[in-house]
């Protein structure tokens, strides 16, 4: 059976992450991504820059009694300023959390800058997984963007696949970027 694009993230996250491990989600939005991560993973480093994606987070990790999630309300960019250990998986859904403001929306420059930070922490064996939306306010530039660079990335140091409906107009589809070991 095919699975949908978040399943999918999922299924692949789950193959790699150990309780050892440090994981970056760097779009938090209602904490489903940190949720998941955090019961796989030592320690999660959950971003966004909407204040009310943290709250949403932070009560959804109240809720379940999980304490090993780090909120940052700032930009992904940023996250060299917050993370210091390796990492074994970093997850980005892409985008602007539904309901919410419109004007806090991920776009290709800043997430480009994540994904480069993220690469140079990234252990070998480790995945940067991109669930990008297309439909949404400036998600096509996003995705031309993403595809773009990951095009330039070396075949010798990183695998990279894109996982995607063809025959559905605007779903969402993934990136991910695999460090070979």
């Amino acid at each position: 059976m095919i699975k949908k694009v978040i399943p999918f993230v999922h299924n692949k996250l789950k193959e790699i992450i150990t309780t050892d491990d440090y994981v970056v989600d760097g779009t938090c939005g209602n904490g489903y991504d940190t949720l998941f991560l955090a019961r796989l993973a030592r320690k999660v480093y959950a971003f966004d820059i909407n204040e009310q994606a943290i709250e949403n987070t932070q009560e959804r990790m109240n809720r379940n009694r999980i304490y090993n999630v780090e909120l940052i309300n700032d930009s992904h960019s940023n996250l060299d300023n917050y993370v210091e250990e390796d990492i074994k998986a970093a997850v980005f859904n892409l985008g602007f959390l539904p309901g919410s403001d419109e004007r806090y929306v991920t776009k290709g420059e800043s997430t480009i800058k994540a994904i480069k930070i993220v690469q140079e922490k990234l252990v070998q064996g480790g995945l940067i997984c991109l669930v990008v939306y297309t439909g949404k306010f400036g998600g096509e530039e996003e995705s031309s963007e993403l595809l773009d660079y990951v095009a330039t990335l070396d075949y010798d140091k990183y695998n990279v696949i894109k996982y995607c409906y063809y025959n559905k107009e605007k779903a969402p589809y993934v990136i991910i970027i695999e460090k070979q070991i």
